[in-house]
């Protein structure tokens, strides 16, 4: 079917944007004129290759992607750029864009090694119990040696889902720790449910992710995956930033729930950028969200796991 000739010229306009001054060699900063970073190469390399248009997009996702392999140290891990050893979260984000370029086989199984040996850390709270969701689960922490949080857990398992690693018990305790983190409203917050009490607002961002995550690993029949679907379809209606937008629509089409106008509303969003200097994150998470799912572009053929999680 033909694609709307608006949406075609705020792709190609975004596409453009990408490959032009936002872009380093062989990458993307966080701005303008900053150094490489992981996250922004990656996420507007796989925006790139979502709406794939001819050999140049992919050609720079693949330098971006050799880039990568570069800097990736001894024991698998990567970090936000190549001045840092530490903190390790983009790991798995590497592992997304080689798996998408299909290449360098063996670092990201160095990296998946890597990503499942890394763990958050529990901690009892004794009858305390000042925040509400269960502090002994184990998933994936943004800074070694502290507890574990939703986004970098989300991040693991979409990676490890990716090259079909979810079996692994590390993983398992990570689809049930998303699980544990859901709010009863619906929808997730940062890693966090209640505090005190009480109970803490759910945010787009984290929400899109841990739907994205569950769905992938087998999970997308789960009340907390539905409730989740139903917090997004009614927020996303007033929502055009890219990120919270971005990572919304990515989640709801991974469960299948994508809404109808999700077209309209991306170019909406890209609208309201268009004249502003605006991140690779930003053009990258919109053409994402426009373009093939992610478990299409990542090459996952087959969804793993048990719906009785």
């Amino acid at each position: 079917m033909r694609e709307p000739s608006n949406r075609k010229v705020w792709i190609e306009q975004a596409r453009a944007r990408l490959r032009s001054t936002d872009r380093s060699p062989a990458g993307w900063g966080y701005r303008c004129d900053t150094k490489v970073a992981v996250e922004p190469t990656v996420l507007a390399s796989l925006g790139l290759l979502a709406t794939l248009d001819d050999e140049l997009d992919r050609h720079i996702a693949v330098e971006s992607a050799n880039r990568i392999a570069s800097s990736q140290r001894f024991d698998g891990s990567i970090g936000v750029d190549d001045d840092s050893t530490s903190p390790e979260w983009a790991t798995p984000f590497a592992v997304l864009l080689w798996t998408a370029v299909r290449s360098h086989s063996r670092e990201a199984e160095l990296a998946l090694d890597r990503i499942l040996y890394r763990r958050g850390d529990p901690f009892d709270q004794g009858n305390d119990h000042v925040v509400g969701h269960n502090t002994k689960l184990v998933g994936w922490p943004w800074v070694e040696k502290t507890h574990s949080w939703v986004e970098p857990t989300a991040h693991a398992l979409i990676a490890l889902a990716a090259r079909r690693r979810i079996d692994h018990p590390h993983a398992q305790e990570g689809v049930r720790l998303l699980l544990d983190r859901a709010l009863p409203s619906g929808g997730w917050n940062y890693g966090n449910t209640t505090v005190y009490g009480r109970p803490l607002r759910p945010q787009p961002e984290p929400t899109g992710l841990a739907l994205s995550a569950l769905s992938l690993c087998g999970a997308s029949a789960n009340s907390a995956v539905v409730a989740g679907i139903a917090y997004l379809q009614q927020t996303l209606k007033d929502i055009r930033t890219p990120r919270s937008l971005g990572w919304g629509l990515i989640g709801l089409t991974a469960c299948g729930a994508r809404p109808q106008n999700a077209d309209e509303m991306l170019t909406q969003a890209y609208n309201y950028i268009a004249d502003q200097p605006t991140s690779a994150i930003d053009l990258g998470l919109l053409l994402l969200a426009a373009g093939e799912p992610i478990e299409r572009l990542v090459g996952t053929v087959e969804r793993q796991g048990d719906d009785r999680l």
